[in-house]
């Protein structure tokens, strides 16, 4: 019925919800099962005048929100994010981290994470020493990212692209090299 896909700065992932309206129970019948369901969403769209064809490979995270609309429907979320999801929150680390936590994060992930690039062209100034404790990858990416600076600031941001790449910049580099994104600022409590 309707897709929604997200691009979020304070998730690293893309992610997917897919309203789905089912009147021959394929919920139980396909077994749908998290993490082993692929799916493909295609489709066109315009920007700055040109129309691009979009393919985006995701894999089944959860289904919520299931409400019985009558006997024989039912209607859900299909909550489905990049393989890249499941890469930073099932592989883990258990290796000393030691340089800068560009070439790092970047070394990392394209390690683990297959067919991903990361692209980190701003280098932090700050060097690390820090040991990777059997943690979660996504987990040491957040921590190294905390730890990193650029002119005495914390500014970096991990976030994926589309599905074959991720980037590793600075806030001011996203708004110095005009990339079209808007960006909003909430302030605390309101």
């Amino acid at each position: 019925n309707c897709v929604n896909i997200y691009y979020d700065t304070h998730s690293p992932v893309i992610s997917a919800n897919i309203l789905m309206t089912d009147s021959t129970d394929l919920l139980e019948k396909m077994n749908l099962t998290s993490g082993e369901v692929t799916v493909t969403l295609e489709f066109s769209c315009i920007r700055n005048g040109r129309e691009f064809e979009v393919r985006q490979e995701m894999v089944l995270h959860s289904i919520r929100d299931k409400v019985q609309l009558n006997q024989k429907t039912m209607m859900y979320t299909a909550v489905c994010v990049s393989s890249l999801f499941k890469t930073l929150n099932t592989t883990r680390v258990r290796q000393n981290l030691i340089g800068k936590a560009n070439i790092i994060i970047k070394s990392l992930v394209q390690q683990n994470a297959v067919g991903v690039t990361v692209v980190a062209e701003s280098e932090t100034d700050n060097s690390i020493n820090a040991g990777g404790n059997n943690e979660l990858l996504g987990d040491v990416v957040a921590r190294l990212i905390k730890m990193s600076t650029q002119n005495g600031k914390a500014a970096y941001i991990f976030y994926q692209t589309n599905y074959k790449e991720c980037r590793l910049e600075t806030i001011s580099d996203l708004q110095n090299r005009q990339s079209g994104l808007s960006f909003y600022y909430r302030l605390t409590n309101t």
